[in-house]
Parts: C-alpha cells; sequence; structure tokens
C-alpha cells in the first residue's frame, strides 16, 4: 500500500463532433494525510439537445491498486490498452458505455518538457491525444452509436497536491476544412497566488498550420484568461502571427464536480464537452495586423478548475453521487414593471443615427442638423425574452463581401486583394425603439395637439464595424450602415413595450439605458439626453418614407456613448487626412486583435431600461452553413 497524502487520476473525454454529443469518464483514488481514502468513478454524458447528466459511484480505497496499473478495474468499469467499458448509476439515472479505440505507443507532449523534471507535488501523462474510438454510450438505456469523426483524449494525473487552478480547452477537429487537425490548451498552476505563474501550453493543427506552444518561450508568451464564467480566451504568440482563441458555452451546458486532495483541501471543477470554439490567425505585417485564418470548432471540452464554485453553476459534492440539482440563473435578471405590454408586432425598421451628443463625441463626428434616417432590413429583428440569452451568429467573410457588393460593385475584389479574412468586427448598441399602433399621416406632425399611439421598447442595435467603416467618405454612407447592421437576428428587441406615457411629441420619457458586456459596464445614459424630440424623429421618418408613417412601423432612437469603437476626434481627424477607407478599417482590424473594447465569440450582452428589464444576448462565431 502507498504513502498516505497520495492520488491518482485516469480520465478520457469522446467527443462525437457531428452529432455534438460527447463521454466524460474519471477514475480516482485519494489516500488522505488523515488516513482517509476514496477510489470513485465519474461520468458524464453532454448533448447538444438537452442538459447534461453527471453521476458518480464511491467504493473503499482498496478496491483497486495504488497507483493505477495499466489494466484498471474499479467497480463495473475498466480501461485497458485497446478498450474502456462501464457502469455508473445513481439515483434511478445511469451511464453505460463500451468503447474501442487504437493502442497509444509513447506519450503526447504538451507541457515544457522541463516540468517533468522538477520535483512538482503533481505530473501528468498525456497518453491519447485525439485517437479515433469507435463504440456506444447509453443514457439510461438510450443508446447514441459514435460516428465517423469521433476521437478520444486520455491521460493519467497522479501526485501529492492537486493543483488549485486548471484550464483545459480540447477541440479534436476543425468544421472548416473537416480536416484532422484540432487544438488543445492546458493551463495550470499548483496554487491561486500571485507569485505562483500559469504554465499554459497551445497546440495548434490544421489544413497548412502547425503550432506548437509547448517551449519554455512559447508558454511564457500565452495568455489565458475566464472572461465570464464558461468563456474562455488564450492569446498566445508564434513566430509572426498572434492566435486569438476563444472557447464558451452556456452555464446549463457544464457538469460539475467537488474534488478533495490529499490534505482534505477542495477545488471545483466545471466541464462542458459541448462547447464551441474559435481560433482567429492574425499575421504581423510591421505595426499593424491582419487576419490570416478563422478556425471554428462547434463541438469542444471546456474545463474550468479552480479553488472556488463559478457563479450559477451546479456541483456534485464529493460525499455526492449525483446527479445535482440544475440552479436558476444567476445573477437575478430585471423584467418588465407592471405598465408594459406584450410588444406589438413589428413590421418596418427605421434607424436613427448620432442622435446623443456624447455618442457624437466618442465617433469623433458632428452632430447632424436633422437625423440621420436609415432603414434596418427586417430581417435583423428578433423578439428576445428577458430569461433567455439568444445567441447571435455572425457573418462569414463571405456573407459580408456579398453584402457590400450588393452596394458597390468590384468592392469584394478590392478587400480580398488586401485581406484573406474580413472579420466582422462586432459592436453593441443599446437603443430605445418606438413601434406605431396606428397610421400617423404626415401632416397631421406639424399639429402641436397630434398624439399617436405608439409604444416604447428596448433593442440592442448590433453593428459589424467593418461594414460600416468602408462606408465612410462614400457617397451615400448609410447604405454602408444599413448592411453593417441588417444581417440577419442582428437587432434582438424586448418582449415587452411600454405606452406612450407623455403628453406631447416634444417630451422625451426619463429612462435610463444601460449596457454590460461579461458584467462589465459599458453604456449607461438617460434618454433624457436626446438631442431629437419624438416629433423631430418622426417627422424625420416621414420624409424618408416620403408620406405617412404606417401602424407597425418601428423606429430606433439612436444609442448613447460607450459602443465598443469609438475615436477621439483629434484621431478621426488625423485618420480623414492620412488614411483612406481602407486603411481606416486596418487600424481597426489591428486594435480589435490586440484586445480592444469589441466584441468576441462568446461575449454576453446585457441592454437594459427601466420598466423594460434585461436584454440579454450571447455573441455567437459563424455556424457551417
Amino acid at each position: 500500500m502507498s504513502a498516505r497524502g497520495t492520488f491518482d487520476i485516469c480520465f478520457y473525454v469522446v467527443i462525437d463532433p457531428d452529432a455534438r454529443r460527447a463521454l466524460w469518464v474519471r477514475h480516482t483514488v485519494r489516500r488522505g494525510k488523515d488516513e482517509t481514502g476514496e477510489a470513485m468513478s465519474w461520468a458524464a454524458a453532454f448533448s447538444d439537445a438537452g442538459p447534461p447528466l453527471a453521476l458518480k459511484s464511491i467504493h473503499p480505497e482498496d478496491a483497486v491498486p495504488f497507483p493505477f496499473p495499466e489494466q484498471l478495474t474499479l467497480g463495473d468499469a475498466s480501461f485497458e490498452s485497446t478498450r474502456a467499458k462501464g457502469t455508473v448509476s445513481a439515483a434511478g439515472r445511469t451511464i453505460t458505455w463500451e468503447l474501442a479505440f487504437d493502442e497509444a505507443h509513447g506519450t503526447v507532449q504538451r507541457s515544457p518538457r522541463v516540468l517533468s523534471r522538477l520535483p512538482l507535488p503533481a505530473h501528468a501523462e498525456h497518453v491519447h491525444a485525439r485517437t479515433k474510438v469507435t463504440g456506444f454510450w447509453d443514457v439510461d438505456g438510450e443508446r447514441h452509436v459514435l460516428g465517423p469523426r469521433a476521437r478520444m483524449v486520455q491521460a493519467r494525473i497522479g501526485g501529492t497536491s492537486q493543483p488549485q487552478e486548471i484550464f483545459w480547452l480540447w477541440a479534436p477537429s476543425f468544421d472548416e476544412p473537416r480536416d484532422e487537425g484540432g487544438l488543445e490548451l492546458v493551463a495550470a498552476r499548483p496554487r491561486r497566488a500571485a507569485w505562483v505563474p500559469r504554465v499554459a501550453s497551445l497546440v495548434l493543427t490544421a489544413e497548412g498550420l502547425s503550432i506548437d506552444g509547448t517551449s519554455v518561450s512559447r508558454t511564457a508568451r500565452t495568455r489565458v484568461k475566464l472572461v465570464r464564467p464558461g468563456v474562455l480566451e488564450v492569446r498566445s504568440h508564434a513566430g509572426k502571427r498572434l492566435l486569438v482563441t476563444r472557447a464558451y458555452a452556456e452555464p446549463s451546458s457544464f457538469v460539475g464536480y467537488v474534488y478533495r486532495g490529499p490534505d482534505g483541501s477542495e477545488v471545483y471543477v466545471a466541464q462542458s464537452d459541448v462547447g464551441r470554439c474559435e481560433v482567429s490567425v492574425w499575421r504581423r505585417h510591421g505595426l499593424s495586423l491582419s487576419l490570416e485564418r478563422v478556425l471554428h470548432a462547434h463541438a469542444c471540452a471546456i474545463e474550468i478548475h479552480q479553488p472556488e464554485p463559478l457563479p450559477g453553476f451546479s456541483y456534485i459534492r464529493w460525499e455526492d453521487t449525483g446527479p445535482a440539482a440544475r440552479p436558476s440563473r444567476s445573477p437575478a435578471l430585471a423584467s418588465a414593471d407592471a405598465r408594459a405590454v406584450p410588444l406589438p408586432r413589428i413590421d418596418d425598421v427605421l434607424a436613427l443615427g448620432l442622435s446623443y451628443v456624447d455618442h457624437v463625441r466618442e465617433t469623433g463626428s458632428r452632430a447632424p442638423e436633422s437625423p440621420i434616417v436609415f432603414r434596418k432590413h427586417l430581417r435583423s429583428l428578433r423578439v428576445a425574452h428577458a430569461d433567455a440569452s439568444p445567441m447571435v451568429v455572425t457573418p462569414t467573410s463571405d456573407e459580408m463581401l456579398a453584402a457590400l457588393e450588393s452596394i458597390e460593385p468590384g468592392v469584394s475584389a478590392l478587400l480580398r486583394e488586401r485581406w484573406d479574412v474580413l472579420p466582422p468586427l462586432m459592436d453593441y448598441e443599446v437603443e430605445l425603439g418606438l413601434v406605431l399602433l396606428e397610421t400617423v399621416r404626415a401632416q397631421d406632425l406639424a399639429n402641436p395637439s397630434c398624439a399617436p399611439r405608439f409604444a416604447w421598447f428596448l433593442a440592442n442595435d448590433l453593428t459589424a464595424r467593418s461594414c460600416q467603416i468602408l462606408g465612410e467618405d462614400q457617397k451615400d454612407p448609410y447604405a454602408y450602415w444599413a448592411v453593417a447592421k441588417g444581417f440577419p437576428e442582428f437587432l434582438p428587441v424586448s418582449s415587452m413595450a411600454l405606452p406612450r406615457a407623455e403628453a406631447s411629441l416634444d417630451t422625451l420619457p426619463d429612462l435610463e439605458l444601460s449596457t454590460r458586456v461579461n458584467g462589465q459596464l459599458r453604456q449607461q445614459a438617460r434618454t433624457t439626453s436626446l438631442i431629437y424630440s419624438p416629433r423631430q424623429m418622426l417627422v424625420a421618418a416621414s420624409r424618408f418614407l416620403g408620406g405617412d408613417l404606417p401602424a407597425g412601423l418601428a423606429l430606433l432612437t439612436g444609442t448613447p456613448a460607450g459602443v465598443g469603437l469609438h475615436v477621439p476626434r483629434w484621431k478621426k481627424a488625423i485618420a480623414d487626412v492620412a488614411l483612406d477607407r481602407f486603411g481606416k478599417l486596418r487600424a481597426a482590424m489591428s486594435a480589435h486583435a490586440r484586445g480592444g473594447t469589441l466584441l468576441h465569440a462568446g461575449d454576453e450582452v446585457v441592454c437594459s431600461a427601466t420598466g423594460l428589464g434585461d436584454l440579454r444576448v450571447t455573441i455567437g462565431d459563424p455556424r457551417p452553413r
């Protein structure tokens, strides 16, 4: 029998990317310093079609030799060199699996070799990296047979002290093209302390691209950040390339376990094996960066292992066998007040631009003499509910080029000459909208007693800034605004509306608008700061349409300061002299690659308005068409 105060773990993950299903199995034995010990088998089954199931079986510590042998048997589960099978049952639920795979030959390097020679409290042996696997698993008797692209990863971890922090990301393959490439990130540190460095290694392979980030120099230039619960960002440098990786999954797709180390301390492990991953490959050209390639994996594993639980996540306690109760959404959402009514039908959408003084200032523009009006395509409309966080899929480079070509023939060729890929440069804009409940005649708007029925609603005017920037200095720049804001579902709106309560069309409602991105406050203003009154807005809309305003017409009133793309007036003045529109786009792309405040895949944007509650959306990467 081995010494007290040690642990040994064997785990494997199987992902079937075409079905977006996955299985996670972990066998662990702990021999505590306090003379206690346990052996356990953990199993979790994931499906994109519904919530995951996580179960655990507990056995005496002497149920298995220590450390784990090459051929392991623990309760009803076993793991051998070319096959694995088992059953874990708890609370009337069952997960059963039977897998076959190729035998591993040697270990896979996923961290600097020097670490294996240091007297660290824990060491890992990475055996299978992206191994073909066949077989099935059952969840409560419902069978899933693995598809041809199913892959497995497997490793062992053991020592005297479990690391307090581990971030792990594994994408067994990319979707465009459907090749055998993949990505794995391992980032860890034994203690959560400022003086303890985090070692992060990223290995990526794709068609025509291979990056090994396991050297000491590469790990020193790789940074990992937990953007929000369930979202990891990795920024790594490889020669003249900068890789920006975003992996994300909603909290409801995670399972959680509480692990106990040999010293009795506990860590919280949350994992989703049906996450999504986007890798942006940027190339340096002097001081600028251009997007060389974007890789997407729509099935990946994300593990977040730390000393404290993630808010809104559920965990199976060390003593329990699961499944864990699903928590309510956290933090609590603000909902619409009693005055609100269901959002009326919207048949057409017009939008105003540069209607707040502070927003005019942050964009380096000048306030227009009359409201700027342009049409926002109705396909962009999406009614969202306060308790949901719908995913807005960003357009691909080809989709943006096609949209731009429709208003400027020949521009797509000019862009392809300059860049391999056009990024959308996504931005948010909280706005108060109004929707007419009756037809308004154009001549009646001049009458001070005109008081048409309409209702206020909350909107997020999402924008692909790259398309908007290309319209600068063009004959009709607002046509580019319409393109930038007109992609499918780029206008999420609240499901509730506030009937107009103002006595006159010359009076603005006093509501507070705000935007938070991943919990960080970005926009906050009162609607009384609008430059134009409702009457002026409706008059401008009537001129744009050339006549009466029909019932069902929605009008977005503009956004206050705090958007992601903000340019001081002095900087814009210099850019107007020194750069053409392509140069301005290049500068915006470089700023975005280095960080900036524009949106990335996985970001959650929460817009709020007094009386209308919250409007949540998550930014998603493009889906395979």
